[in-house]
């Protein structure tokens, strides 16, 4: 009898039980993370538990781990965390909106749901707490939907360039979160930093469009072209470490 294919959350839920924690601080934050939702004396998220950046992406992994879900990206954008209070939604909304996350919240019969409907920042999200490579495989599915939109609206349909479009855009994604997780990106010109910023910020948009959203806006060919070098610095840099 032929195995069920794994749901998409529950890879995400596996991927982060199995993700590494070296420091002890942040091995105690993943623990609160996991059991301070659902505690009816809960009054607030008790920062002591918090010692560093990093426990905070631990911490939301313990909570996402016990109460969150995430839909497969084929299926809409949707990933919410149920909590039993509206007290506790709205700890852990300012808790994610200190950590850079915007969300919403609502009722459901006898929960508070914290919840994610933008596809680029469920990406984030799940890079955050650790879910990296089910993170690319949102975003992967996020852009192709984009170009495939795209070529849809002009009556140009080509699968090739779908998928050509598609793995330029997690290319140039894994390159900056490559180079700003090894500081590299500290030391490249302002120009290629703004533009990495804005890459990482809204990974789904096209070359087009994210040269509209600089200030003040450039050509395509110029993202294009800021994007390679950010891929050469990273494809060169990957190379010396593995020699």
């Amino acid at each position: 009898m032929e195995e069920k294919k794994k749901t998409f959350n529950v890879q995400v839920k596996e991927q982060l039980k199995n993700a590494k924690i070296d420091k002890s601080c942040c091995k105690k934050a993943f623990e609160y993370g996991k059991n301070v939702f659902g505690n009816m004396e809960f009054t607030f998220i008790d920062k002591d538990n918090i010692k560093c950046p990093a426990c905070a992406q631990t911490f939301l992994r313990g909570v996402f781990l016990s109460n969150g879900n995430v839909n497969s990206p084929d299926k809409g954008h949707h990933l919410e965390i149920d909590l039993k209070t509206r007290v506790e939604a709205d700890e852990l909304s300012a808790f994610l909106a200190e950590n850079g996350f915007d969300v919403k919240t609502s009722k459901r019969r006898n929960k508070s749901i914290v919840y994610f409907k933008d596809g680029d920042t469920i990406f984030g999200f799940l890079s955050f707490i650790g879910a990296q490579k089910s993170a690319f495989e949102f975003l992967e599915t996020i852009i192709e939907k984009q170009v495939r939109n795209d070529c849809n609206r002009k009556s140009n349909f080509d699968t090739a360039n779908i998928k050509k479009s598609t793995n330029a855009g997690v290319k140039h994604v894994k390159a900056i979160k490559y180079l700003v997780e090894n500081k590299i990106i500290d030391s490249m010109s302002d120009k290629l930093r703004y533009t990495a910023a804005l890459k990482l910020e809204n990974p789904s948009l096209t070359l087009s469009e994210l040269a509209e959203i600089h200030d003040p806006p450039i050509t395509k060919s110029c993202v294009n072209h800021r994007l390679e070098k950010i891929v050469e610095k990273y494809e060169n840099t990957a190379a010396k470490k593995t020699k």
